[in-house]
């Protein structure tokens, strides 16, 4: 790996500056780093020094000098380095030199998400971020994740079992939080510390769960007897409601699948195979269901076709 500062004059700034960059040569790969430093003009930098009267080029040679040390002192604690591309390396050299510093709840968050964004339904992101929201309105914004201990674990438990429903609009109902939503908000904040501890980036002589039981949820008798499923079939219903009876009893013969997988399902054949939106990031390209459609079923589909 080879380092050297630079300009990429392309790159200029809407006042006219130029960012100086640390460029990072790997395995006949290319990437910079973005510096907090700007210079007037790609002039400024010459032979991987920065220079001219008008800037204070000595204090920031000296700050990009101190950079550029920690970047491969970063490098040479990385087992293998040169099996990586360059974008890896870049990534995993980050990580080591963020972990010698100060790191936010905020910070991992974010990160966390933009993985998760890319794996998740919207309804199970919107989940995440009101999670996150949560540790934030108890804890303010730039706590450090490394400081976490029990008692915060604690203090944030007796924050959720005050907290009130809230609606869309932000006002409250005036009902507290079931056991489930608590549940959601810590396994929530479990999954980002173990995010950050996988990663390096924090660690823990005791962890911050050690004392932490979920609390026994409610169980909701949702099963639907033989004779009231027989009733929502036979009843005579017209117009929307019709419809609507009519989809609920297709996904019951169809395996529970839901609207979303039956729009997008090919129903002219005599069996069906699909992968679930839902899931279908998250498993292997030929891990499709496939099942015979049953006659009850192709009524119903003959019915709307």
């Amino acid at each position: 790996m080879n380092l050297y500062i630079v300009v990429l004059p392309a790159k200029v700034l809407a006042d006219g500056t130029h960012k100086i960059r640390i460029a990072i040569s790997h395995n006949n790969e290319t990437r910079y780093k973005v510096t907090r430093f700007r210079v007037p003009s790609p002039k400024n930098v010459k032979n991987g020094k920065v220079v001219g009267k008008d800037i204070d080029s000595e204090y920031i040679n000296r700050q990009l000098n101190g950079m550029t040390q920690k970047m491969y002192k970063a490098y040479d604690e990385i087992p293998d380095a040169e099996c990586y591309s360059c974008s890896q390396l870049l990534s995993l050299i980050e990580s080591k030199i963020n972990n010698h510093r100060p790191i936010t709840f905020d910070e991992i968050a974010d990160e966390w998400l933009s993985h998760k964004v890319k794996r998740c339904a919207s309804g199970s992101i919107d989940i995440y971020k009101r999670s996150i929201d949560c540790f934030i309105e108890c804890f303010g914004k730039g706590f450090i994740l490394s400081t976490i201990r029990p008692s915060h674990i604690t203090r944030y438990d007796d924050y959720l079992s005050a907290a009130k429903v809230m609606k869309k609009d932000r006002s409250e109902y005036n009902k507290p939080l079931s056991p489930t939503t608590i549940n959601i908000r810590m396994r929530s904040l479990r999954t980002i510390i173990k995010y950050a501890r996988d990663r390096k980036y924090i660690d823990f002589d005791v962890d911050p769960f050690i004392d932490y039981k979920e609390r026994k949820e409610n169980i909701r008798n949702i099963f639907l007897p033989v004779d009231v499923l027989r009733k929502i079939r036979d009843a005579h219903l017209e117009g929307n409601a019709d419809m609507c009876r009519d989809i609920f009893m297709l996904s019951f013969y169809l395996c529970g699948l839901n609207l979303g997988d039956m729009i997008n399902a090919d129903f002219s054949k005599d069996d069906i195979t699909f992968k679930r939106a839902k899931t279908k990031t998250t498993r292997k390209d030929d891990d499709y269901t496939t099942f015979t459609i049953q006659p009850e079923a192709r009524m119903i589909i003959n019915k709307y076709m």
